[in-house]
This record gives C-alpha cells, structure tokens and sequence, in this order.
C-alpha cells in the first residue's frame, strides 16, 4: 500500500489536505499544524525529530535560517534591511532595529536632519576692513555648519537689510548671530528676539546685551540677565564644573582656557538665567557667567564676542590646524542640533 502511495506522489498525486498522522507526505507539502514531514518515513509525525532518529525539515522562524540542520539567526544588517541612508541598524535575535545617527531624527527607516540649514548674521567691525573682509571669506560658524553637512545661509558682512531679506524668507532651521556693531538696528533686533520666543535655536553674541534697547529686546527674548558694568579688557573662558553640557569636548577638542584680544571697548557681559542653566564662566570656575543655555536648550547666548578669538590671525591654542572658534561653534551647533 505504502509502494502504491509513493507511486501516486511520483506521478503527480494530490496532498490531502486534511492528512493525519502517518499520512504520506513529500517535497513542498505541508502537514497540519502541529505535524512535520518527516525526512525519514515520508509521512506526517508529531514529532519535530524522526523516528530513525534523524533531523525534521520544520521550517525555521522569521529572522533564522538552517544552518547544519539547526536554525540559526540571520544578521540582517549585513546583508537586506530597510534602515534609512543616515542610520545605524543593529541585529538582534531573529530582527533587527535601526536607529538614526546623531544629527538625524526619525523612525530609522526614514531620518531627516535636525538642522537642515543654518542662517547666520556677521557684522565684523573690526580694527580695519581688511580685518573683517578676511573674515568674510572664511567665516568659523560657516565652516563649523559645513562641517556638519548643515547648509549655510549667508548675507553681505554687516548688511542688516539683507539679513532681515534672508530671514523674511525662512526655510532655516537655527540661527548663529554675532554682532559686534554699535548701531544694530532695532527691526533687526526684533527679527532675532521673533525667533527665539517662537521656539527657534540659536547662538546669540551681541556686545552690548546689558545696554541699550537693542540688546534688550534679544537679552529679554533669550531669557537671560546681565549683571555687572561692562568690561573693556577680555576675560579668559572656562568650563563650569556643574554644568552637564561641556561645550570645549565632544565633536571637537576645544583648548582651555579660551582666550581673547583686547580689540573691543566693551568685550563681554557677566550672564545669569533662572530659566536654563551656565555651561561656562568668565575667568575661573566661580566667575560669573560666559554661556547661557536657555528656552529648553534651544538657546545658547555667548557673553563675549568670538570675534575676539580671530583678529590677527585665527588662534589655534592646540596647533591642531582648525582655529579655536570653530571648533567652539562645531560643538554648539553639535549640541542645538542633535549630535
């Protein structure tokens, strides 16, 4: 009987589909569930080993193959999976995960950047023009943002009209302004304090935050304070060590202390917040404070000018060959945009 079966299966026969243990099986059916065919009797067993013995062909699970009759996980991230171009993908049993990388947000199958493009506004007012249009060809933020892969947009150094035509227009996702001019104009001042209350990032330099009404409309936007008179000689920069942000390490090695030309008449101001917390102080590790996180760390307002960091040549304390100001603004940016 089992000869005419086998004989039947040869030329084409059909698989019952309701077979029950012992019924004859071969290449490509399926038992009920519950069964297995059987690699040594040809027929539908209870059991996932044969009677002889030998190893079932019960199929394995998703995310494993069969290796030497045993299932063993596939690692799919060295060969098909769907993670996103700007993700990681980590295996695991019988899956796989992706996760995007620092600087990207999303589901991992999709990630987009945190900070696609970077608007930023530069007013050098330098001791020559030359100063400043040497700095206009190799800006340290620009060179920062691009190191990022993060789209630089940019006016004429000191055009404020453009600068208000460039931020009118959006499609930026943070905004770097260092300005050093004693005539910042009042509607370009609203533009900066516009977007920080409305919940974009930024970095904020601005020399006179503790004066006039300028200055007071982008301090009172970025939620910080001013203490102190002015100071007409540069104070050194250092890290405050209770702050959990430390802005000199991470992307880039950042030399402390960080150190200034006396170019300017007024070189800083002393900040404090009661809405964020300060990442660094001026002179030592009690000093009053230089950077100021704010608005749920959207914020960071430098009280000094990074300008002080590049007349005269670009000051590199490590020798490293990239100048200190960048790598100040590599691990700000770093910081507002995910990395």
């Amino acid at each position: 009987m089992r000869a005419v079966a086998w004989l039947v299966l040869l030329l084409g026969g059909c698989f019952t589909p309701n077979a029950k243990p012992g019924a004859m099986c071969g290449p490509g059916d399926v038992c009920p569930e519950g069964l297995v065919c059987s690699t040594a009797t040809h027929t539908c067993e209870t059991s996932n080993i044969d009677i002889d013995g030998g190893i079932t062909d019960e199929p394995c699970a998703t995310g494993y193959e069969k290796q030497a009759g045993e299932c063993v996980d596939v690692d799919e991230c060295a060969g098909a999976h769907d993670c996103a171009s700007n993700a990681t993908c980590a295996n695991e049993p019988g899956t796989f995960s992706c996760a995007c990388n620092p600087g990207f947000a999303g589901d991992g199958r999709t990630c987009s950047r945190v900070c696609a493009s970077v608007l930023i506004y530069d007013d050098c007012t330098g001791p020559t023009d030359a100063d400043c249009a040497s700095i206009q060809q190799a800006q340290f933020a620009d060179n920062a943002a691009m190191g990022l892969g993060i789209q630089v947009k940019f006016g004429t150094t000191g055009n404020q009209a453009m600068f208000r035509t460039l931020f009118d227009a959006g499609d930026f996702d943070v905004l770097v302004f260092e300005s050093s001019l004693s005539n910042l104009e009042q509607d370009t001042a609203n533009r900066v304090a516009t977007w920080v209350s409305g919940g974009g990032k930024a970095i904020i330099s601005f020399w006179d935050l503790d004066n006039d009404a300028q200055g007071q409309t982008i301090r009172n936007a970025a939620q910080v304070t001013t203490s102190g008179a002015a100071f007409g000689t540069p104070r050194d920069v250092v890290l405050d060590p209770a702050s959990t942000v430390n802005f000199f390490a991470g992307l880039e090695q950042v030399p402390l202390p960080l150190s200034f030309r006396d170019l300017m008449v007024d070189d800083g101001d002393e900040l404090s917040t009661a809405n964020g917390f300060i990442a660094a102080r001026h002179t030592n590790a009690t000093g009053a404070g230089a950077i100021a996180v704010t608005r749920n760390d959207r914020v960071i307002t430098l009280g000094f000018l990074p300008v002080g960091m590049v007349f005269q040549g670009p000051r590199d304390a490590d020798d490293d060959g990239k100048p200190d100001v960048q790598e100040l603004y590599t691990n700000l940016l770093g910081y507002l945009c995910g990395y």
